[in-house]
């Protein structure tokens, strides 16, 4: 059935608000790989550096535009140009307690504020004030930052075609005050949802994914599950009963994992009735051919921080490649495949953007001049503190 262009829109939407909706149990796999294995991505495939690359919404703001970058909030010609996502704090809890956890991920992203126009701002509301309330006045596209129970997700990009308040939104499950484990894990959650918000998309669901990545659906929480319903689906189907989702495709019960891996996973229509947990995995043009996303490059950016890790959702984790969900192919003949960190280290404190991130982030958000902001004062980056001056370390 062919969608007319207003729901294609919404449906596009859709996913991509939920392209970061995990399971509760979701960033411990995603950030918390227990393997001992100690090869990294980084070392393993070097010569896969990425140059001009990018994953995300397309490179069009203004007028006719439904969803792409953040406009340009400030033209200057002599400094650069400078694009704002102002955010603030949904309710009190958040304003007394994500700052600072907010403060930290957003100086992750500080390599690439520093070559482009991109800026994070507190809501013209509360002026300088990073411990910023969301209220009546709030501009109607600032990003609202909110704490939530389930999984951790964002809003992708800037949204043109709606003057919702509210269309921008980040919400954060399961921070736990006074804990410093999960701490770190907040951070490293947080900087990859801002990378939704920025207007990236996951780097496993490029469409030419395959190419470069093994993902192995059976290796997903639930899998057996979902096959047996699947089974009984197209047993239904054989016998003429009634079942809730046929599956055509699927006419013998006995090859109903095969069915599962080659037609229910990488389908949406079909996972998000069988086995939602792989929505975040499915390749991006299978949800329509028109999704307005753009991928060029020559591999995968294994390093991204917009990549799921080898055991994001895995059953179980038995020591790389045992039960992992994806595996990178090595370009080498004779070489194993390899486990993928996001932000290219096991040890979660370490990840950071990679250069991919940063090219991408510049192609969206072009300074024009590119000079190093407030520097008054500071003598290296390292001392750069997004707010404005030196009195933080990144």
């Amino acid at each position: 059935m062919m969608l007319g262009p207003t729901l294609l829109v919404l449906v596009s939407f859709l996913f991509m608000a939920c392209s970061a909706c995990p399971t509760p149990d979701f960033y411990a796999d995603f950030f918390l790989d227990t393997t001992t294995n100690s090869t990294t991505n980084s070392t393993t495939n070097s010569t896969n550096i990425l140059g001009s690359r990018s994953y995300g919404v397309p490179n069009q703001r203004g007028q006719g535009v439904d969803l792409g970058p953040w406009p340009i909030t400030v033209v200057d010609p002599d400094n650069g140009d400078e694009a704002y996502i102002y955010y603030c704090y949904v309710d009190e809890w958040a304003v007394n307690n994500f700052p600072p956890l907010f403060d930290s991920a957003f100086e992750r992203w500080y390599p690439a504020l520093i070559q482009s126009a991109l800026r994070f701002v507190p809501d013209p509301e509360c002026g300088s004030d990073h411990k910023c309330a969301c209220s009546v006045n709030s501009r109607p596209d600032t990003l609202r930052i909110s704490s939530e129970d389930g999984g951790s997700h964002a809003s992708v990009g800037y949204q043109y075609g709606s003057n919702r308040a509210g269309r921008h939104y980040m919400r954060i499950s399961g921070y736990k005050l006074g804990d410093p484990d999960n701490r770190v894990l907040k951070v490293a959650e947080a900087v990859h949802e801002l990378g939704h918000v920025i207007g990236l998309e996951h780097e496993h669901q490029r469409p030419d994914r395959d190419e470069d990545i093994d993902f192995h659906c059976e290796a997903l929480i639930g899998f057996d599950e979902a096959e047996a319903k699947v089974k009984a689906a197209i047993t239904a189907v054989r016998d003429g009963q009634p079942t809730l989702h046929p599956i055509p495709e699927c006419t013998d019960p006995a090859e109903a994992r095969a069915c599962m891996i080659n037609i229910v996973c990488p389908r949406p229509g079909y996972a998000g009735y069988y086995l939602e947990i792989a929505m975040p995995f499915i390749l991006g043009n299978w949800f329509d051919d028109r999704v307005p996303f753009e991928a060029k490059a020559d591999y995968v950016d294994w390093v991204s921080i917009m990549i799921y890790s080898s055991y994001t959702s895995a059953t179980r984790n038995g020591g790389f490649p045992i039960g992992a969900t994806m595996e990178g192919k090595s370009k080498y003949e004779g070489e194993p495949n390899f486990q993928i960190f996001p932000g290219g280290d096991r040890i979660m404190d370490k990840r950071k953007i990679s250069q991919g991130d940063i090219d991408n982030v510049v192609r969206l958000y072009p300074k024009g001049i590119v000079e190093f902001p407030g520097s008054d004062g500071c003598d290296t980056a390292e001392f750069y503190d997004y707010r404005g001056g030196c009195d933080g370390v990144i």
